[in-house]
């Protein structure tokens, strides 16, 4: 019940905010005519709506065809304005090494690699920094079953196991270099 009490205030306050003021003065020809995304999505929203909401809104008496898709129309193009403001709210404006993922966030985090979270400032020609990803040779998981035989050489084990399960060509002294 919270939600539905407090949903219509922040779309509302995003549509303030983020919203395009002059959507209203398009047509409806000329709002998806340049933009092969915002066509489609359009015509599946026509499509989607006019199945959903067929038992809603029947056609008939009181209710002719072309009213009917006027009124898709209508709910069509203001679910394409709302997803053009989310899309404008969340919008990753971060810094270039934040283009490695989609967490904006700069800090390490054990046990983890996905590009983002080790990495290494290198300079370009003319001078300005950029982040390399930087991933490890050798990581180390704490679980409670190690991982099945033949699987590769990353361990899940309790750390007092870690010294029995590792191959015989491995030794400690090598996985200490990697890290």
């Amino acid at each position: 019940m919270i939600y539905a009490a407090t949903a219509p205030s922040i779309c509302l306050g995003l549509m303030q905010r983020y919203g395009a003021f002059n959507w209203d003065a398009w047509t409806n020809e000329s709002f998806v005519k340049d933009d092969e995304t915002k066509r489609l999505t359009y015509c599946g929203y026509l499509k989607f709506l006019s199945l959903d909401l067929a038992d809603t809104y029947p056609i008939g008496l009181g209710r002719t065809k072309s009213a009917f898709k006027r009124g898709i129309e209508v709910i069509a193009k203001s679910m394409l304005k709302r997803g053009e403001v989310f899309v404008r709210a969340v919008k990753d404006r971060g810094a270039e090494g934040q283009g490695l993922n989609n967490i904006l966030s700069q800090e390490w985090m054990p046990f983890h690699f996905d590009g983002m979270f080790k990495t290494q400032k290198h300079t370009r020609d003319d001078g300005s920094k950029y982040l390399v990803p930087n991933p490890p040779r050798f990581q180390y998981f704490a679980a409670v079953t190690p991982s099945p035989k033949n699987t590769g050489y990353t361990l899940w084990a309790s750390s007092k196991l870690l010294l029995d399960l590792l191959p015989a060509d491995k030794s400690l002294g090598y996985l200490q270099s990697l890290t």
